[in-house]
């Protein structure tokens, strides 16, 4: 950590950051971080810093591939499901971060940081970051998609749900189901459109 610090912020930042984690009593105050989250709402650093450092920073071992996983992306998460985790549960803080992300910029939200930010505002002792940071990511990797298609002049239908995974760069589909037998999603009118489209 010395040496990031050191590369990306400079000595006297690097110095600064790492006195806000006391060596006495306990020498491995960093080690007991459990995730970027809480490291940014402990470590006193600027979103800037942050974003100079988030992506060589983690809380897990990074030889062991995916070194991130299982977590909630709290750029495109519903309130309902952030109010699951650790930490948000039986407060506001899932509706204001709900409504803080829709005033971000793309690039606010690529880092972490916008919502350590949040939490630091409302709980200066950096508990909630403590106990969610490890559930929260501003990323995803895997994505879905209802992908139906219609036949020659609206005729034959087919319909599949995939699961698309891009963790290791190239997009891959890892899971497939026909939902043919659901039918078509779109509504009628752009049925109907379609096939007006489609004829001769």
């Amino acid at each position: 950590m010395t040496t990031l610090l050191d590369a990306q912020l400079g000595a006297d930042r690097e110095k600064a950051i790492l006195a806000k984690f006391p060596q006495t009593p306990s020498p491995d105050a960093l080690t007991k971080l459990k995730s970027v989250l809480e490291f940014y709402a402990k470590s006193g650093m600027t979103q800037d810093e942050l974003a100079k450092v988030e992506d060589m920073v983690t809380d897990r071992d990074p030889g062991s591939f995916p070194f991130i996983w299982g977590r909630v992306n709290v750029n495109t998460a519903p309130a309902a499901v952030l109010a699951c985790l650790p930490g948000f549960q039986d407060t506001n803080y899932p509706a204001q971060l709900v409504a803080a992300r829709h005033g971000k910029t793309p690039s606010a939200l690529t880092s972490i940081a916008w919502v350590g930010d949040l939490l630091k505002q409302q709980d200066p002792t950096n508990a909630v970051a403590a106990a969610v940071g490890p559930y929260l990511t501003t990323r995803s990797y895997q994505f879905s998609a209802d992908v139906v298609s219609l036949g020659h002049r609206d005729r034959g239908l087919r319909r599949d749900l995939l699961i698309i995974d891009t963790a290791d760069g190239a997009p891959r589909v890892v899971y497939r189901r026909d939902l043919t037998r659901l039918g078509w999603p779109l509504g009628q009118a752009i049925r109907e459109g379609l096939r007006l489209a489609s004829q001769p």
